[in-house]
């Protein structure tokens, strides 16, 4: 039996993170009616809880610090959110998380590579 008004996630959620230009991430939730309601939600990720300091809930928002990120590898990952209602609702098939790293992995400009070679040409004459 599903219950009515429990806290959950509306709809599908996409969610991108860049190493490379770390952002906290933001999405909507509903938290729930009558006597379900949520007040605080749980993140589990790559099968960790996220310290509390980084999930805030706010105004039917949840937000994940970019540091809960941080470690993570390239990868998608799927948190499961878990509501403070008194059944304690978890949903796991909702949010997606896209974790990236656009930097280049070098980061050297051409110029930069072109100038170290000249120097190593002109040390070996």
């Amino acid at each position: 039996i599903i219950k009515q008004g429990l806290p959950g996630v509306d709809k599908d959620v996409k969610l991108s993170y860049d190493k490379a230009d770390p952002k906290d991430v933001t999405f909507d939730v509903n938290t729930g009616s009558g006597d379900t309601i949520a007040t605080q939600v749980a993140v589990i990720l790559n099968g960790k809880v996220v310290d509390s300091k980084y999930v805030t809930l706010n105004d039917k928002k949840v937000t994940i610090s970019a540091e809960a990120f941080k470690d993570l590898e390239e990868g998608i990952y799927k948190p499961s959110i878990v509501f403070n209602d008194p059944l304690t609702t978890v949903i796991a098939d909702k949010v997606v998380v896209t974790v990236k790293d656009t930097r280049d992995p070098l980061d050297v400009s051409d110029e930069a590579v072109e100038d170290l070679l000249k120097d190593q040409e002109e040390s070996s004459n």
